[in-house]
């Protein structure tokens, strides 16, 4: 069950609390889509009806739409937003579209920089540095230059968890960007790979940043139960299996000895490390140029490199209709995004665990839910520095 707020004012509630008729819901709100991702803001779009209590209080990129999911007595805030349109209907509805509070990291725009020269000094930098939890202070200080500019916490971010590590990294522009275009490009974006998911306590938003998922839903997806439709891809135009490093001042990874590494899985020749594996099952060199400037040795550009190769493979994406139990039963949680999800499907040949990377909610209750799994592997959308 399904709860919206705007500004902390009840807008729509299942169970008739707002409507001119207790227990009927269509009084409030007459559609309602919710679209959650990993790395991506979200959105929700709603019609109210022209009787809405509410109907001439939302204003565009003013105020805080808030959704609620209740399962039983707890409450969980999945989603922090924004009008940013408002359509009026023949009928006199209104139609909204709202935007997740990560868009926000639009609003604000970063000076050229170079990082970490003007950090050196801060304590803080040196104990990530030592910590080898540099990509938690960047995050952090990329925040807090965004929360500064936009002053109104209807617009802020808290960082949130980080379990992507690392030391030394090298990070610049010369051109003024986008705090979200920085944030993306500096960190999911680079070599360092990971995830960007938005979680909210009560009114307050935080942005994690996720190297892997971990967790597992409660629910699983099963043939003959729960599961409604399934669709699965496999897609190779951004795959490649050959990198060459560059570092610092253009060093390339020609001085380090050739032959093979990472337990023999690699093989490294003049300025390429290759994965002959995939080269010999008849894809050829599938070459990738990739910079890493905070590098100053040609080991350390094969140690990269390796570690890049690694995370890359076909993209393998699932998209799923199941019946979200918990809309059944009112008990059993619903499904959560950027946690694992087991799929028990054996006419299609999946029996796995996949991350849920989006999620197609019905706020009126349809039990039906959209879900996008897995994205495994690397494109060059995401790992282009």
């Amino acid at each position: 069950m399904y709860l919206v707020f705007y500004n902390n004012e009840l807008v729509y509630d299942p169970r008739g609390a707002n409507c001119a008729e207790p227990g009927d819901p269509t009084y409030a709100i007459e559609e309602g889509a919710l679209e959650l991702a990993v790395d991506a803001a979200g959105q929700l779009t709603m019609t109210l009806a022209a009787g809405n209590p509410m109907i001439d209080k939302l204003q565009v990129r003013l105020g805080t739409v808030k959704v609620v999911e209740l399962l039983g007595s707890t409450s969980t805030t999945v989603f922090l937003g924004r009008v940013i349109r408002d359509k009026l209907n023949f009928d006199g509805s209104h139609s909204y579209e709202c935007e997740g509070r990560l868009a926000c990291l639009n609003d604000t725009a970063m000076a050229p920089y170079v990082f970490p020269d003007a950090y050196v000094d801060d304590p803080a930098y040196q104990t990530a540095l030592a910590n080898n939890t540099v990509p938690a202070y960047w995050l952090g200080k990329l925040l807090e230059l965004h929360n500064g500019m936009a002053w109104n916490t209807n617009n802020q971010i808290q960082p949130g968890t980080v379990t992507v590590t690392g030391g030394a990294m090298y990070r610049a522009d010369e051109d003024w960007s986008t705090m979200w275009n920085v944030l993306r490009d500096d960190l999911p974006g680079s070599s360092l790979g990971g995830h960007l998911v938005m979680r909210y306590v009560g009114d307050t938003a935080y942005l994690d940043y996720l190297a892997d998922f971990t967790d597992e839903n409660a629910q699983a997806v099963t043939f003959g139960q729960n599961l409604i439709d399934l669709a699965r891809t496999h897609y190779a135009a951004d795959y490649f299996n050959a990198v060459i490093p560059i570092g610092k001042d253009g060093l390339t990874c020609s001085a380090a000895p050739n032959g093979y590494y990472g337990d023999g899985r690699y093989y490294k020749s003049g300025a390429y490390v290759v994965t002959p594996s995939e080269r010999d099952a008849g894809y050829g060199n599938v070459v990738r140029v990739v910079e890493w400037n905070e590098i100053k040795t040609a080991a350390g550009l094969v140690d990269k490199a390796v570690s890049y190769l690694n995370a890359v493979t076909f993209l393998d994406e699932v998209e799923i209709s199941a019946a979200d139990l918990s809309g059944v039963d009112g008990t059993t949680p619903p499904f959560r995004l950027a946690r694992l999800l087991n799929i028990d499907d054996p006419p299609q040949g999946i029996r796995t665990a996949y991350a849920i990377v989006g999620l197609g909610i019905d706020i009126l209750g349809d039990v039906t839910t959209k879900l996008t799994l897995g994205a495994r592997g690397a494109s060059l959308t995401s790992l282009n520095k």
